[in-house]
């Protein structure tokens, strides 16, 4: 079975402490891995506004401060 990898930005809850290379006030950056209709999320770490994020391919935009990290991560 094939498994489907997603980059999401986490806007269920908005981060309120720093910790790693997280802003206070952004959403976290997660990997959903879906396979048979299970799904798990992995944090990668950081995390992203929403203005710095583009919803339609997933990913951050390139004036994301972390832009080349995060793709990194992601990858």
């Amino acid at each position: 079975m094939d498994i489907a990898i997603k980059p999401i930005l986490w806007t269920y809850r908005e981060i309120l402490e720093t910790e790693k290379n997280y802003v206070i006030g952004e959403h976290e950056v997660r990997v959903r891995l879906s396979q048979n209709r299970d799904s798990k999320y992995l944090s990668t770490g950081y995390s992203s506004s929403v203005d710095n994020w583009d919803a339609a391919q997933g990913l951050p935009k390139m004036s994301h401060p972390h832009y080349v990290a995060l793709i990194t991560s992601i990858k």
